[in-house]
């Protein structure tokens, strides 16, 4: 029976992170390498049966098709009709962890000191890390006694003036909240 081994690109991704998987089937010394297919399931996803090239297939699995955690990655080959006649069924099976992008937020003033009588430009940048899509969603900014409206991102960034005389005097944090849309 052969040897199947199942090989992650990535032992962790992220949900919007693709995956890519080495299968490769080995017959074991002075056995023929091993001719067929392999299928590969991980929770609800199932690739289409990919048949082997010297022994290996790579499968992709896209983004956003693997459930949140420890997930097992389960290889099944089936030989052909060329297969040495010591190929059976076999399986192998290696696991990944998925988890949820965690975006980056920037938040750059357009001067770190102003007088009551001038307004402030505030730019927030959103990154959702590599291989994720650029966020989406509204952003709302607030400091001292103001909140801003919730302005839309656009390209994973929002820009939001503060109008003169809103900030009481001294220093003031402005804190930059998030909403999540798929739009």
């Amino acid at each position: 029976i052969p040897t199947v081994t199942v090989t992650p690109a990535a032992p962790a991704i992220t949900a919007t992170q693709s995956l890519t998987v080495t299968v490769a089937v080995s017959g074991g010394t002075g056995t023929p390498t091993p001719t067929g297919a392999v299928t590969l399931t991980a929770g609800s996803y199932s690739s289409a049966a990919t048949v082997l090239s010297g022994g290996n297939a790579s499968i992709a699995i896209p983004a956003g098709t693997l459930g949140l955690g420890s997930t097992t990655l389960t290889a099944i080959y089936t030989p052909n009709a060329t297969s040495s006649a010591a190929d059976g069924v076999a399986m192998g099976t290696s696991s990944v962890t998925v988890s949820t992008a965690t975006p980056t937020v920037t938040v750059t003033l357009s001067s770190s000191s102003i007088t009551a009588l001038q307004s402030l430009t505030v730019t927030v940048a959103m990154s959702g890390g590599a291989g994720a899509p650029v966020p989406a969603g509204l952003v709302t900014l607030s400091g001292g006694s103001y909140t801003s409206t919730a302005t839309r991102l656009s390209g994973g960034m929002a820009t939001i003036v503060i109008p003169a005389g809103t900030l009481g005097l001294g220093s003031t944090a402005l804190t930059a909240n998030y909403a999540p849309s798929s739009a």
